[in-house]
């Protein structure tokens, strides 16, 4: 085993093109590191084996490193642009070096965080003149089905009576998106490539690996937006939230006050909630767009993958959804939590998840 690290530490790590970047440790697993790329999404953590710690892992900075080895690690400005979102009362951030998967024009999220394109500011590129010829725009809204809407309400009743979702979730949805990726036709490869390339496509066509990418896109969406604000919570919800990543953070040098965070810390919404928490965002996708910053163009692109995603969540809506076996009573020592933070928080405009006209989350 070679230089020894500490949970916490960062450091400097070597990506597979050989480029460095800043890194920490997350864990300290049987067989090697457990870390995370400071400022990537979390698909991109991995255990770094011992017997690689002295080719891939350096002590200090990138700083240090570039002094050391002689090398360049200014980070490479994007030359095509991302998609990605601006989230509601969370500010965008800076991250460098930029993660490869960003340069090349992935939809992924900086810190947990999606910030805004350069559609929503900066100089405009030639890239930008093309996105603003002419489209045929794909309509801000989501159709749900009638199975689908009925289960949006059967779960307001449900919340309403003092029942709630179950956590974790059966069926969660980081494993409702893999199961849907799986029925797109792609190949091994182009999913293992396809956060390396920009997928283009218009209302006319819609490619598998623009599918594949507005499924990733949706979760890293949620696994910021159920933190920011509780959009896709209601109010008896909010002190499971609270439970859960206390749960998940033991050990961990992050609050639950740091909600934006959690992606890039290693917790993960996505992999505790399940198909009401997802149906939920469906419905509530359009408005929450809409506070957004991105162009129009972006949104119709990401809409188009949605329409697709819907029909699939629609014909499986069976598998995972388990109707009241999927809820829980909670104790009264609970309700009693809910009450005192209730009543502790200040008063303010009410930011409760609406599922539809008559659906609200309260």
């Amino acid at each position: 085993m070679g230089t020894v690290y500490e949970v916490g530490e960062e450091f400097v790590c070597i990506w597979r093109e050989k480029k460095p970047f800043t890194a920490k440790i997350l864990g300290i697993e049987a067989d090697g590191y457990r870390i995370h790329y400071k400022g990537w999404n979390a698909r991109y953590d991995e255990t770094v084996k011992f017997e690689d710690i002295d080719a891939r892992m350096h002590k200090g900075t990138l700083e240090d490193y570039a002094a050391k080895y002689g090398v360049d690690v200014t980070p490479t400005k994007s030359k095509k642009k991302s998609m990605k979102a601006a989230t509601p009362g969370a500010p965008g951030s800076s991250v460098e070096p930029v993660d490869p998967a960003v340069e090349r024009g992935a939809y992924e999220s900086h810190e947990g965080t999606p910030t805004s394109s350069r559609a929503s500011g900066g100089r405009s590129s030639k890239k930008d003149k093309e996105d603003s010829t002419p489209y045929t725009a794909v309509p801000m809204v989501v159709h749900l089905t009638s199975p689908l809407k009925k289960i949006l309400i059967d779960d307001n009743v449900l919340n309403n009576k003092g029942y709630i979702t179950k956590i974790p979730a059966k069926f969660t949805i980081d494993q409702i998106i893999t199961d849907y990726i799986k029925t797109i036709p792609v190949t091994k490869d182009q999913l293992q490539n396809v956060d390396d390339v920009v997928v283009e496509y218009d209302s006319r066509d819609v490619s598998n690996l623009a599918l594949v990418c507005t499924a990733r896109a949706l979760v890293d969406y949620f696994n910021v937006i159920i933190g920011s604000s509780y959009h896709l919570l209601y109010k008896i919800e909010r002190e499971q939230f609270h439970d859960v990543v206390k749960q998940k953070s033991k050990g961990r040098n992050y609050s639950v006050g740091t909600v934006a965070t959690m992606p890039d810390n290693g917790f993960r919404a996505s992999s505790e909630y399940g198909f009401i928490h997802l149906l939920r965002m469906m419905a509530k996708l359009p408005d929450l767009l809409k506070l957004t910053q991105w162009n129009a163009h972006l949104c119709n692109r990401i809409m188009i993958g949605v329409h697709d995603f819907v029909v699939f969540l629609n014909k499986n809506h069976a598998q995972y959804y388990g109707d009241r076996d999927d809820y829980e009573a909670k104790t009264v020592e609970y309700f009693q939590r809910v009450l005192d933070s209730e009543q502790s928080a200040a008063e303010g405009a009410d930011d409760q998840p609406s599922t539809s006209a008559s659906t609200k989350c309260k």
